[in-house]
């Protein structure tokens, strides 16, 4: 007949079962837990490493950076001294032209006022032609086909044309000295002397500020300041018989060569507002 363990038996068996299955849960959850904290060193690790990796990486580009700006500034600064290296010599260049210009301008110009000085004193009237200290009234007569110059540019001058007129005293006449086509005014006094008067026919194309355009036909007398009184005096006398002959009813003096241009005409023209 078989034999069955009693109940301490089974209870102590039941004890030593439990107390295994405890120790294997104990060593399980040792173990899982021993692998989990591995692999959270481990992953870690590897963070920190990669977190080290983008560092270097960013130290790099910012370095890179930092070169290329250093590059640039540099290219910078090197294509600025160029430029001003070559602002400077075109200076210089410019200068020395200028200078050329100049010294050509100042030639010329000694060479012109030459000229109108002994244009001036061949004008001048001989001592026959003076009375009591006054010089004596002469008529000028326009020069050979002069008469016939004169109406043609009347009736075809369009705006801005001119013709320069002077007294040749000791040939009795009066002579055409130029003539300007679509010309402002400044331009033609640019050609006049400062020492010699002049008498300048214009056909001024004068636009308004309404849209209108008006060509008035001018009679400007050119009288320097600096003019001997008995130039004043020949130049004055026949503006009467311009002034008939050719119709002319808008009749100007200027003294001051820097005001011959078109706004001082628009003044006149306007009754000197």
């Amino acid at each position: 007949m078989a034999s069955y363990p009693d109940q301490a038996e089974l209870d102590q068996e039941l004890a030593r079962l439990a107390a295994e299955e405890s120790a294997a849960v104990a060593q399980l959850r040792a173990s899982f837990e021993a692998r989990r904290r591995a692999a959270t060193d481990a992953y870690r690790e590897k963070l920190a490493a990669a977190r080290k990796r983008e560092m270097a990486v960013r130290q790099q580009l910012e370095e890179e950076r930092a070169a290329r700006d250093a590059a640039h500034a540099a290219q910078e600064e090197r294509l600025k001294a160029i430029e001003i290296e070559r602002i400077a010599v075109e200076y210089e260049a410019q200068r020395a032209r200028d200078e050329a210009k100049q010294a050509a301008a100042q030639s010329q110009l000694g060479s012109e006022l030459q000229r109108q000085r002994a244009i001036l004193a061949a004008s001048q009237p001989k001592d026959s032609a003076h009375t009591d200290g006054k010089f004596e009234h002469r008529q000028y007569r326009f020069a050979e086909g002069l008469t016939q110059k004169l109406a043609a540019f009347k009736r075809a001058s369009k705006g801005n044309s001119a013709l320069v007129l002077q007294i040749n005293h000791d040939a009795g006449e009066i002579q055409q000295h130029g003539e300007y086509h679509d010309t402002p005014l400044d331009a033609i006094a640019s050609d006049l002397s400062e020492a010699i008067p002049a008498y300048i026919l214009y056909t001024f194309r004068w636009q308004h500020a309404d849209g209108r355009t008006q060509y008035p036909f001018c009679l400007v007398g050119f009288m320097p300041q600096a003019v001997p009184p008995h130039l004043r005096v020949m130049y004055a006398r026949p503006v009467t018989e311009l002034r008939d002959h050719l119709s002319v009813n808008k009749h100007f003096t200027c003294e001051d060569i820097d005001d011959l241009n078109e706004e001082w005409l628009v003044r006149n023209l306007q009754g000197g507002r």
